[in-house]
């Protein structure tokens, strides 16, 4: 692991971005003059192969949700021990999607409470299997511990996982947690046409 730079500023986000070439980025959401969140979204745009960490202090649920919206790969805290941020930066190289536990409670909550089921795995016609690995996905798990809960090997769960995507018509880990967090009445208007 190297350390490519460090920034106070966002001003030159995207040039700087172009000269380092990282593959991981720790933003804090507190960063000026464009927050991170919205520094995020830039880095998605641009660099969709670039992951972004968010690392902040803020834990209040507008923050969070919009992080998550804007394409962060993982979300957590300053004050989460200083020991578990490398393992937080390795997982979301591998494709994993760290979040520091009242976090992921927060992100749980916020699903339940304002985005009711709505059917979305049958509308695609994901299998239980996909089904249960979707919902392991949406809390930030990485593969490997998807593969631990599910009780199948890492390759099955890479296997589901692409298969998922594949049947949501998505990119990545990203899109699909968006689409699985859309609004009932958006999602069944987007979804009405997935069967195939």
């Amino acid at each position: 692991m190297e350390l490519k730079g460090t920034y106070t500023t966002t001003a030159n986000l995207l040039a700087d971005l172009r000269m380092l070439k990282p593959d991981v980025v720790l933003m804090d959401i507190g960063i000026e003059p464009n927050d991170g969140i919205a520094s995020t979204k830039q880095i998605v745009k641009h660099f969709p192969d670039i992951k972004v960490l968010i690392q902040t202090v803020f834990e209040d649920d507008r923050k969070v949700f919009s992080a998550i919206c804007a394409g962060a790969s993982g979300y957590i805290l300053k004050s989460a021990p200083s020991s578990s941020l490398l393992a937080a930066i390795t997982e979301v190289y591998q494709g994993g999607a760290p979040m520091t536990g009242i976090i992921a409670r927060k992100v749980l909550v916020l699903f339940k409470n304002h985005f009711p089921s709505f059917a979305l795995e049958e509308a695609y016609n994901l299998t239980p299997r996909e089904k249960h690995v979707l919902r392991h996905l949406t809390e930030g798990l990485s593969y490997k511990m998807i593969a631990a809960q599910c009780e199948i090997s890492y390759e099955t769960v890479k296997t589901h996982i692409k298969s998922i995507y594949e049947k949501l018509h998505v990119r990545g880990r990203t899109e699909a947690v968006k689409m699985y967090l859309n609004s009932p009445n958006s999602a069944t208007s987007r979804l009405g046409g997935g069967k195939s």
